[in-house]
């Protein structure tokens, strides 16, 4: 039987973008205008690809980017 060793890392990360841009869109578009918003997810998605290992175990990866994109966007 062929050793399979699960995702790659970008897949894992991907996995992770794909559930959380949505709900830190919705997020970013009640506080700011639309073109700020893309820039912030943006940012957010470099952050948490940035810090993927630092991700707190017992905090949701949703929380985790909104925790993001809120200091983001404060900056």
């Amino acid at each position: 039987m062929p050793y399979d060793a699960g995702p790659s890392e970008p897949e894992r990360f991907e996995a992770l973008a794909r559930a959380v841009i949505d709900p830190v869109r919705r997020y970013l578009a009640r506080r700011t205008d639309a073109a700020t918003a893309d820039d912030v997810l943006s940012e957010t998605l470099l952050v948490m690809w940035r810090r993927r290992h630092e991700q707190p175990a017992d905090c949701p990866p949703a929380a985790w980017a909104m925790g993001i994109a809120r200091l983001s966007l404060a900056n």
